[in-house]
């Protein structure tokens, strides 16, 4: 694969093509498979953002909840500025208000990891996001959303993980995107195409990789009881925690970190 990259007359259209090395390849591939991303389940999720609100981090705890339920990718969620939050509007007379992030977006020469410009997540299931948002688009245009240091919210969300008990899942950033499509394909929030456009996937078999709602449920089941309870907690009292973290009980936040 490396001499196909630097000498591309012996790939597969190169005017001095290796069959045998294309096909043993090919065979390579099929013994030793890559290892596909697994998602993060939404109860471990909102542990770490108890953890997180419980310190009075909210800007991370913010980031990591709006990085799952908008499927963004983990470089989406560092460069989101001001600019990128699409107030909130009425649709048409008598609706719910709505709100949305516009991302790379074209007037700012930014493309995507697959090269599109203006793509939306409308945040249409967590209104009580709403206040928060409209406090950060006050900011300056050009400021950052969530306020993050370079790896500052991969550092935390690593070091969380450990101390919830789930440092086994090999976890990483890029795990909450996989966890909101089967969170929301599991629910049954979302259809299938809906969760394919939200996720900005531009075909079925790329949706494939990423809804794995099995997989969710058997990571669920091995969560410590410890960090599932403070989970549950957080699922029955979202917007409480977020709007008063001081409310988050103590002694489920010390019994989780403890394992």
């Amino acid at each position: 694969a490396a001499l196909k990259y630097f000498v591309p007359q012996i790939s597969r259209f190169g005017s001095s093509a290796l069959p045998r090395c294309g096909r043993a390849l090919k065979g390579w591939r099929k013994l030793n498979p890559g290892h596909e991303r697994q998602p993060f389940p939404m109860v471990a999720l909102l542990a770490l953002c108890a953890v997180l609100l419980f310190t009075f981090e909210v800007n991370l705890a913010l980031a990591l909840y709006m990085s799952f339920v908008s499927y963004l990718r983990p470089g989406e969620a560092q460069s989101l500025t001001i600019s990128m939050l699409i107030a909130s509007q009425q649709v048409v007379p008598g609706s719910n208000k709505a709100r949305g992030l516009l991302l790379h977006p074209m007037e700012c020469g930014l493309t995507s990891k697959v090269g599109e410009n203006d793509e939306t997540v409308h945040l249409d299931l967590d209104p009580w996001l709403f206040p928060f948002l409209e406090v950060l688009a006050l900011a300056p245009p050009h400021q950052q959303v969530f306020n993050l240091k370079p790896g500052e919210l991969k550092s935390k969300f690593l070091l969380h993980c450990r101390q919830l008990g789930v440092s086994h899942w090999n976890p990483c950033l890029y795990q909450l995107r996989h966890g909101g499509a089967s969170h929301d394909l599991t629910t049954k929030q979302r259809t299938v195409s809906e969760t394919k456009r939200r996720g900005r996937w531009a075909s079925d078999a790329s949706l494939k990789r990423y809804g794995r709602e099995t997989r969710m449920l058997q990571r669920i089941g091995q969560m410590p009881a410890a960090t599932r309870a403070l989970g549950d907690w957080m699922a029955a009292n979202l917007e409480l925690a977020f709007n008063h973290p001081q409310q988050i009980p103590a002694r489920l936040v010390k019994a989780a970190l403890e394992g």
